[in-house]
């Protein structure tokens, strides 16, 4: 399944925001590149991939923590009839 144009339209449009990322086919997908650094990929599939470092894959992996128990804690509270904002 080719990369979509929609979809890779949409995430270059969002990495607009970052300087000089330059988007380089390869692969049937994309290579995202920063400083003639590989930095980024967007797979065949509709797959979108960043290279981080360690200080980022904690933030990212925190984020998801946080996520998650956001989401516990709304099930709990839709289980228990209750919701923020009632009394």
């Amino acid at each position: 399944m080719p990369l979509s144009t929609d979809y890779s339209n949409c995430i270059l449009d969002q990495l607009s925001q970052v300087e000089d990322v330059m988007p380089r086919r390869m692969f049937g997908g994309l290579g995202l590149f920063k400083d003639s650094v590989m930095s980024g990929i967007l797979s065949r599939m509709d797959g979108f991939y960043l290279k981080v470092d360690d200080p980022e894959r904690w933030a990212i992996r925190a984020e998801k923590a946080r996520n998650a128990a956001r989401r516990n804690a709304a099930k709990k509270a839709i289980r228990s009839g209750t919701s923020r904002g009632r009394s």
